[in-house]
């Protein structure tokens, strides 16, 4: 992956509003298909983007998790500890979901095998931040205030901007996620390498589109596709570091379901 700012790209202004989701609703005329073609234009842009910064004659290299390449991998130190503690409603995927990513990551992995993978059992989205990068003392200090009403007035200060929703996989933790020295960096650098990686991406994503998107089935999403918020479990309100969460779960949102 190639560094680049979280920015809108799906080509539409959204209104600025204390709850995110108000504006993308607002500026979608709370149509869910104009919903879901703002989100699409979003990654079908970034990953178009990202695929011409990555096959750039200036690219530098791959971005590495700074933090995750100090906990896991081959330069890890053990005595790091991350510093970054945040306030998030994380969305958990079904079981059926979970399956799926199994599949992806097995993929990813033939291609890079030295790419770090996300333990089935941590994937989530992020449904919203209250805050991120504080000091534990921070998020404690916010916690106590939020505890004693729902209307507590805390300021929502989220790094990622609508129209954009992940569920993180896999990261790079080391200079060359291919085969090979994790710490040789002329590996990912070989053009060669890089075309290799984004077909594999390309051909997953082909995949994908062939194998559950509803235009390719009647409109229907096959089973084992589709993710409804508030399958199997609701939102989880947690606290903790940023990575390798130790994290706590401070209230449990019972949700009615509702497709996004």
């Amino acid at each position: 992956m190639a560094k680049v700012a979280i920015e809108d790209l799906s080509g539409v202004s959204t209104p600025s509003t204390s709850n995110p989701y108000d504006g993308l609703i607002q500026a979608s005329d709370n149509d869910p298909k104009k919903l879901q073609e703002r989100y699409q234009l979003h990654r079908v842009a970034r990953n178009a983007r990202q695929k011409a910064e990555i096959l750039a004659d200036n690219f530098s290299g791959w971005v590495l998790d700074e933090h995750l390449t100090k906990l896991e991998g081959p330069q890890r130190d053990a005595d790091y500890r991350d510093p970054r503690h945040c306030l998030v409603l994380w969305a958990r995927p079904p079981q059926k979901v979970k399956n799926l990513v199994q599949v992806i990551q097995q993929k990813l992995k033939d291609a890079a095998p030295n790419l770090w993978l996300m333990p089935i059992a941590n994937l989530h989205m992020t449904a919203l931040e209250v805050t991120h990068s504080k000091t534990e003392a921070e998020i404690d200090d916010l916690v106590s205030r939020l505890k004693p009403s729902a209307n507590a007035g805390v300021h929502v200060g989220s790094r990622y901007v609508v129209p954009s929703a992940h569920l993180t996989i896999a990261r790079f933790n080391s200079l060359n996620p291919f085969d090979g020295d994790p710490l040789d960096a002329s590996v990912g650098l070989d053009i060669q390498t890089r075309r290799r990686w984004l077909n594999e991406v390309e051909m997953i994503n082909k995949w994908l589109e062939a194998e559950f998107w509803p235009e390719q089935h009647d409109n229907k999403i096959r089973p084992g596709g589709e993710w409804t918020v508030g399958e199997e479990k609701g939102l989880d309100f947690r606290r903790g570091t940023l990575c390798k969460l130790s994290e706590f779960t401070e209230a449990y949102a019972q949700l009615r379901q509702r497709n996004l």
